[in-house]
């Protein structure tokens, strides 16, 4: 990443795409050239909370978080929660086009195809589902569903690998940040409480970031079979902390209504 090049396309950002408020370009500058002058443009690092209100002049925590709430909607930068007294927050910059946007990197063109990948297998599996369902016990139903989740548990996959360039596996932060996040429509609301909601219900057991990446996906179909409009579409922030991954939704094509066929009345007019 060029220093200069990323600095006139996040101006360029600012006019066409977003406007910001002070204290967001003031953290999205001072983590750029923290970044630039540590060597670190293309890597991830780390930076303390007050550091960066001392650099920034941004004086709560509230006021830091909120501004990096923005940028990271945006998709100007990373960033994974640190561990209070132990480790501090995770950043990383997102390389921008000439034009301002967030350029498309590889794992992002992965991502759309294995996004609407999943939205197609969504709709045809319930289809299916429901052709196959249809008429059948319910002790068959019963057997055919464990049969399968015995099947998908005993599958095994490799772990994807962290952003730092070290071989390691990603942390439950980091995956929050690189796949779960960026692949809900809506991304508006608490970052910070999404992802430790996210995190608390992976370690728990609860679900796994497979379960949650089809249920965004199985939410995604189900926006586009009813044409939800933005404003009815439920925010990131709101469907992570009330663990939408439980939810249910229709995604079945809804059955075409035959035409009304208007009925003249015979009032008896001309009748002997």
């Amino acid at each position: 990443m060029n220093y200069f090049n990323q600095r006139r396309a996040f101006r360029q950002f600012k006019v066409a795409v977003k406007k910001l408020t002070v204290n967001q370009a003031c953290l999205y500058r001072e983590l750029l050239d923290y970044a630039n002058d540590s060597g670190l443009l293309d890597a991830s690092f780390r930076l303390q909370n007050d550091y960066l209100k001392s650099l920034t002049g941004i004086k709560s925590d509230d006021g830091l978080s909120k501004a990096r709430n923005v940028l990271v909607q945006q998709e100007l930068l990373m960033y994974v929660k640190g561990k209070k007294n132990e480790d501090s927050p995770i950043y990383k910059i997102v390389p921008l086009s000439q034009d301002g946007r967030p350029l498309s990197e590889k794992r992002n063109s992965l991502r759309e195809k294995t996004e609407q990948n999943a939205e197609q297998n969504a709709e045809q599996n319930a289809e299916q589902n429901a052709e196959q369902n249809a008429g059948q016990p319910a002790e068959q139903n019963a057997e055919r569903f464990f049969s399968i989740t015995e099947n998908d548990l005993s599958k095994t996959k490799t772990p994807p690998k962290s952003p730092k360039g070290d071989g390691s596996v990603l942390s439950l932060p980091e995956e929050f940040a690189t796949e779960v996040w960026p692949a809900y429509p809506k991304k508006q609301g608490n970052y910070a409480k999404s992802q430790e909601a996210y995190v608390q219900a992976v370690e728990s057991g609860e679900t796994t970031k497979d379960q949650v990446l089809a249920k965004i996906a199985e939410y995604k179909a189900y926006i586009k079979l009813n044409n939800k409009q933005e404003g009815f579409v439920t925010t990131a922030g709101n469907w992570f902390t009330g663990h939408g991954w439980r939810n249910e939704y229709d995604t079945k094509t809804p059955e075409k209504q035959p035409d009304r066929k208007e009925v003249k009345e015979n009032w008896g007019y001309g009748v002997d």
